[in-house]
This record gives structure tokens, C-alpha cells and sequence, in this order.
């Protein structure tokens, strides 16, 4: 008899075949057994499946009818998966061995609801960027937690890959708001989590995610940096930290107007 699966790991991509072949190998890397993974392909575009064969466990392999956003990509994995705890893993962005089994530890004591890691912020190649960005104290990174104390969140905002959440947690406060098509749909989720479970979160400060900071970015950066200003891979994650700061700040403003 199959196990029954512990952990749903969901990916969501789009014309990224390349870099998911590193992600689904950080997957298959993990010191853990019990794992479902499913892999949504955001509309029509490059076949992602190639980048499946060999992975293991093998994946499972969604595609949306036309673009839709990586909320809606995630929310088809969450409704196909199975397992009660739901791990995010972005088709760029790599796990360290040992994530998913230290993180899944916390979740044995059942006040856990949600946690998430620190993470490295790498480069196209892999090169480090900066350590431990969420555990950082620079100007830039104090400027950010201000924002985030306004909101009434006293913890650094997670990047997606770096969350797991209990699948019944998402049925109370409901799946990412696909209403956000380019940014903001994570942290959107992330404060909701925490105004449900305001004592049900945990921070592992090890860095156990590798997230990339590379050219695919780069809307994202025009939004975010503003002005047409130009700003270098290291300068992206910093700017890309604050702007979700500051929105997580005028989500609570919005929320009691």
C-alpha cells in the first residue's frame, strides 16, 4: 500500500524548464519520504514536461488554459494535492538538503499552524548574493521591519519558497488572492495567515532556501524600483523586500479604513 503523502510540495512555472530541472532536484534531494509534488505550468508556453522526466518522486503535472498568475498556478496545485501540510517551491529557486525535514519537525507540535525560513539570495549562476537576507540588519533591512511593525507584523515577511502551511489553515482563511496577477499575492496570504494565527507562526533562522534573483525578474523590478531606474541582482532582493513591506503596511491601512 502507498504511503499516504505528508507533504505537498507545489510549483508553480512558467517557461522555466531549465532552472525547474534544479528545483525538482532540491526536491528530490530531501531527507524525507511521503512527498507529493505537483507541477502547474502557468498557460500555454515551453512543455515543462521533459524537465519532469526522472524527478523523483515523480511529479505530477498541471497545465492552466491560458495565463493566469502564480496565484491561480498555486491554487490548482493546493486543490490537486492531498497531503495536510503544503510546502511552496518556486520553479527558479532551490531547497538545501534537510529543508523540508526540519521544517515538517515543527509542525509536531500542534499550536504550529505556518512557518518559514531565512534564505540566501543567489545570483543567474548560483553565486551568493547575501546570507540570511531575512536575519539581516542593515539600513535598507531595518527600513523594511519599520514597515512591518506598522503593520502589526513582528516577524521578517517569508519568500514563498521558504513557507509551509497546514492545508487546514488554507480552508479557513482560503487560498492566494488571485485578484493579484504579478506581486503581492504571497504577502496578501502571509497576513491573513497571521491575523487567523497570530500565535501559530515559526521562524527557522537557518537560510535553507536558495532564491534567485535573475533577468526573469526584471518586470517585477520596474514595477518595484520605479522610475525606470536600473537596479543590479544584489540591489533586486532589497528593493523587492521593501516593496512588500510597504504593501503589507497599506494592506492593514486598507483593512481598517
Amino acid at each position: 500500500m502507498a504511503e499516504r503523502p505528508r507533504v505537498a510540495v507545489v510549483i508553480p512555472e512558467r517557461d522555466r524548464a531549465r532552472l525547474l530541472v534544479e528545483a525538482l532536484a532540491s526536491v528530490a534531494a530531501q531527507r524525507w519520504t511521503g512527498v507529493e509534488t505537483i507541477v502547474v505550468s502557468d498557460g500555454p508556453g515551453e512543455d515543462a514536461r521533459p524537465a519532469l522526466r526522472g524527478a523523483r518522486p515523480e511529479p505530477r503535472w498541471l497545465r492552466l488554459p491560458r495565463r493566469s498568475g502564480p496565484a491561480a498556478a498555486r491554487n490548482a496545485a493546493i486543490r490537486a494535492s492531498t497531503a495536510p501540510l503544503v510546502a511552496f517551491l518556486d520553479s527558479d529557486d532551490v531547497w538545501t538538503e534537510g529543508k523540508l525535514e526540519r521544517q515538517a519537525a515543527l509542525f509536531e507540535d500542534p499550536r504550529v499552524v505556518w512557518s518559514f525560513t531565512d534564505f540566501d539570495a543567489v545570483g543567474p549562476s548560483g553565486e551568493i548574493l547575501h546570507r540570511n537576507c531575512l536575519s539581516s540588519r542593515t539600513p535598507l533591512f531595518r527600513k523594511w521591519f519599520a514597515w512591518l511593525r506598522r503593520a502589526g507584523f513582528y516577524l521578517p515577511l517569508p519568500r514563498t519558497p521558504t513557507v509551509m502551511v497546514r492545508r487546514s489553515a488554507l480552508r479557513k482563511v482560503g487560498l492566494f488572492d488571485e485578484g493579484f496577477r504579478l506581486r503581492h499575492e504571497d504577502v496578501d496570504l502571509w497576513l491573513r495567515l497571521h491575523a487567523a494565527f497570530p500565535r501559530g507562526v515559526r521562524f527557522l533562522r537557518s537560510s535553507l532556501t536558495r532564491c534567485r534573483v535573475h533577468p526573469d525578474r526584471l518586470t517585477a523590478a520596474t514595477i518595484t524600483a520605479g522610475g525606470g531606474r536600473r537596479l543590479d541582482p544584489s540591489g533586486l532582493e532589497r528593493e523587492m523586500l521593501l516593496d512588500d513591506g510597504y504593501f503589507a503596511w497599506k494592506h492593514r491601512v486598507g483593512r481598517q479604513a
